[in-house]
């Protein structure tokens, strides 16, 4: 059974953008087969450049088993020393892998080697870069936004903010941004959202805000605001913490220049000061 397998993957692999291809030649003919959708490298990426903790990244697209193209974005070497680590992650987003071992491995060893033409940089937490202010799916850059040059790669440790996009800015300024003109907290709430991508650039420390006051009295709905503008609102509404300081630190890395809302700190144990010492 295993010569019979490894016999199945003798001859050269080829990477195109319709498939993965086994070639076989000799000295009579040429065959072309076709083993696996399209798993492709677009990209070398490196993160903190030029610093002790530069890294390299490879940027992965394939397509699904429903024919969607997905993109991954890797350590390099996972496609050397991890390579089972590696075959996990597009089968969790519905890569098909050939069930013979020995391909995979011969299509792994493929694209370790691949050279792309494109080089991206890659961040683990939004915010400021340089000159660029990183979201997740957009950088906006001095030449306007942009998805390709610089690109925000997950990271188990950072607890990324929804920036969901929904709807337009004249909608916002008609039915969020008008309606705060009936309330001095509410302008506060939803200026904290404008100030706080300012802050690095003008050097002034990060800060923050509690809103108090009797149960039902309009606390939750200012932090929905406040958030209104990032698109820090999930379907859920505003979320809360856990009171664990390895918490607020992932959260705070996944909201870093922006504004972090939370709701709710009346079930922290003890003294809630521990907030502002954070």
């Amino acid at each position: 059974m295993a010569k019979t397998a490894k016999k199945a993957a003798l001859g050269k692999i080829q990477l195109c953008d319709d498939g993965i291809y086994l070639i076989r030649a000799n000295k009579w003919n040429k065959t072309k087969r076709r083993i696996a959708d399209p798993i492709l490298v677009t990209a070398f990426a490196t993160s903190d450049p030029g610093t002790p903790r530069e890294q390299a990244f490879t940027v992965i697209e394939f397509m699904n088993r429903r024919g969607k193209w997905k993109k991954e974005i890797i350590s390099s070497s996972v496609l050397i020393t991890h390579c089972t680590e590696f075959t996990t992650l597009p089968s969790k987003r519905g890569y098909l892998w050939p069930f013979n071992r020995d391909l995979r491995a011969k299509m792994i060893a493929a694209l370790s080697v691949e050279k792309p033409s494109r080089d991206i940089r890659v961040t683990d937490v939004p915010g400021w870069h340089g000159k660029s202010f990183v979201l997740p799916g957009e950088a906006y850059t001095p030449n306007g936004p942009d998805r390709n040059v610089i690109q925000i790669n997950y990271n188990p440790t950072v607890k990324l903010g929804a920036f969901r996009r929904s709807r337009t800015l004249d909608q916002w300024k008609k039915n969020i941004a008008k309606t705060c003109a009936h309330s001095s907290r509410a302008r506060l709430a939803v200026a904290a959202g404008f100030a706080a991508p300012n802050l690095r650039p003008l050097k002034v420390n990060s800060f923050g805000f509690n809103f108090s006051g009797p149960t039902s009295g309009g606390k939750t709905l200012l932090v929905r605001l406040a958030a209104s503008a990032a698109g820090l609102n999930s379907n859920e509404g505003p979320e809360t913490w856990d009171g664990s300081t390895a918490a607020f630190e992932q959260r705070a890395l996944g909201h870093r220049d922006s504004m972090m809302p939370l709701d709710d700190l009346s079930h922290l144990a003890g003294d809630t000061t521990q907030v502002t010492q954070l």
